[in-house]
């Protein structure tokens, strides 16, 4: 039976190689001892090992290029998908002082959420620590952003904080760490409201001036003398709760002269020591008896509709300043009007040959013109002169009123809107991201 059992094989071998084998396996009878499933095949009569390849149920051998089949490509296919939908969230910056925090807040960017779904996102610590939540809602791929920013009311704690995004029912959908760090103190500064003032102007108006970083009620003297001799001014004053100290120079029985001036600020008590100083200058008035020319700030339009803020070529608002000095930097700052210490922009630029510039300032968001609507407050500083205030109004009405944007006489064309996408800046108002952006407009400079 052994001797038949190796012919059959060694024939369904040869006939597998010269390409017969399955018809011819098919038309050969198998003998009944070869049904058996637990019965051992025997080698080849000649001693040599059975290297016959493995057939498949047709008696072919089985074809390893095959592609897989539509099943396993499929269950492949929902794998990948399944760890690229997975909720990520990322914070930006991850790492800042508890100051920066509380002025600039940070961004955080989730992924893989649901779609077209809503979610809320916050900072929470261990002990209770919070900043209250900002409203999330995806997009079509699953993915939303928002900035996170503690209210006025709130405070920075340092430390490792955990940023939570969670979804409607509460449950936990994606998380980031966020640390804050201690930033030192500040040092006292202190500054005047102008770098240069005439004798008869110090006379009639005095030289306000400003002070940071001081202890909460702070008790101080301040002082004014000419760097060569004579006290112009001294007064006794206190920082408020917030270390900010405010005060004017007025000279008090001395009449005025030309000259430079050092403005300090010491302790109070004995043996005083200087907390902070600064210099400014006093010029004889003109001989001519005509008046300084002041410098001045147009806001135009001061209400404009949402549609038009967001049309950087036709609309937006433009900040226009004139007569300040000729090549000086100008600081351009729009602020919440609800909230003067959440800045929309902030940006400083060379005025021309004649103290002149502008900057044209929209929101970039044209999909959602709403997310402006509200009151800002402006203020332009140039160098030696006092701050310049206004302010505009963005409506949800289809014609905010108001005469077109860019109506003054500031050029809008040519080197003014090169640097219309210049300088992003991005804060939380109500609940959502603004970006502003703006480009400087020079008047009547000579190239």
């Amino acid at each position: 039976m052994r001797t038949l059992k190796s012919t059959v094989l060694a024939v369904a071998v040869a006939l597998t190689f010269t390409g017969y084998g399955a018809a011819a396996a098919s038309a050969a009878p198998a003998p009944a001892e070869t049904t058996s499933a637990t019965e051992e095949t025997a080698p080849p009569a000649d001693g040599t090992e059975d290297t016959a390849t493995p057939t498949n149920d047709a008696g072919n051998p089985p074809d390893e290029s095959a592609e897989p089949t539509e099943e396993s490509t499929e269950e492949a296919t929902e794998d990948s998908t399944e760890e690229a939908a997975e909720p990520a969230l990322t914070v930006s910056p991850t790492t800042l002082t508890d100051i920066e925090f509380l002025e600039d807040g940070v961004t955080a960017e989730a992924t893989g959420l649901d779609p077209d779904t809503a979610y809320t996102v916050q900072v929470t610590a261990d002990g209770g620590y919070s900043v209250r939540p900002e409203s999330l809602h995806s997009d079509a791929d699953g993915r939303a952003a928002a900035q996170l920013h503690p209210a006025t009311t709130e405070v920075a704690i340092p430390g490792t904080h955990t940023v939570e995004v969670r979804d409607a029912s509460g449950a936990l959908v994606a998380a980031a760490d966020l640390t804050l760090t201690e930033e030192a103190p500040a040092e006292p500064r202190v500054q005047t409201d102008r770098d240069t003032i005439s004798v008869s102007e110090l006379e009639a108006d005095g030289l306000g001036f400003s002070g940071t970083g001081f202890e909460p009620h702070q008790e101080v003297v301040a002082t004014a003398a000419y760097t060569t001799s004579g006290t112009l001014y001294l007064e006794e004053l206190t920082a408020d709760a917030n270390g900010v100290l405010t005060g004017s120079v007025r000279p008090d029985g001395v009449e005025p002269e030309p000259g430079e001036v050092e403005l300090s600020v010491l302790e109070s008590g004995e043996g005083p020591s200087v907390l902070a100083r600064t210099a400014f200058t006093i010029t004889g008035d003109d001989p001519t008896g005509e008046p300084e020319t002041e410098p001045s700030l147009t806001v135009d339009p001061t209400t404009i509709s949402a549609e038009r803020f967001v049309d950087a070529e036709n609309g937006g608002v433009t900040l226009a300043v004139s007569d300040c000095a000729p090549g000086d930097l100008a600081t351009f700052t729009v602020t919440a009007a609800e909230d003067s210490d959440v800045v929309a922009y902030e940006d400083t630029r060379e005025l021309d040959e004649d103290g002149a510039g502008a900057v044209l300032i929209y929101g970039l968001d044209t999909s959602r013109p709403d997310l402006y609507t509200g009151a800002y407050d402006v203020t332009v500083r140039c160098p030696g002169f006092a701050t310049l205030t206004g302010g505009f109004e963005v409506t949800g009405a289809q014609d905010g009123g108001g005469s077109e944007a860019g109506g003054s006489s500031m050029p809008r064309t040519g080197a003014e809107l090169t640097g219309l996408a210049l300088g992003a800046g991005l804060l939380a108002l109500g609940g959502a991201t603004l970006m502003m952006s703006a480009g400087l407009g020079r008047n009547r400079r000579t190239r």
